[in-house]
């Protein structure tokens, strides 16, 4: 293994991948904040919009927001979520 990673390719790639671990990390600690701040029913409409990919009526419909309201929701909360990431990261000392 330590052969592997002298060479620049393997170094690259695990740099990459905890990269991306590192990140995942982070937003699942951002996300799970924010839920634990807001109102279910916004969290709910960000959910389905922005993590099921449903369509606005159908979120609306099972969030009983009007289509309008739910993607408010679905905005407001990708905004705190980023907001979340990039203080965790200014925490960790990171990007």
């Amino acid at each position: 293994i330590l052969e592997l990673l002298g060479k620049t390719p393997a170094r690259e790639d695990l740099a990459r991948r905890l990269d991306q671990q590192y990140d995942q990390e982070l937003l699942e600690i951002a996300m799970d904040q924010i839920r634990a701040r807001i109102a279910p029913q916004t969290w709910r409409a960000f959910e389905l919009l922005a993590l099921q990919d449903l369509p606005g009526t159908e979120a609306a419909r099972l969030t009983g927001m009007n289509v309008a309201s739910a993607f408010a929701a679905r905005s407001k909360v990708q905004r705190l979520v980023r907001e979340e990431v990039d203080r965790l990261r200014a925490r960790d000392g990171w990007r």
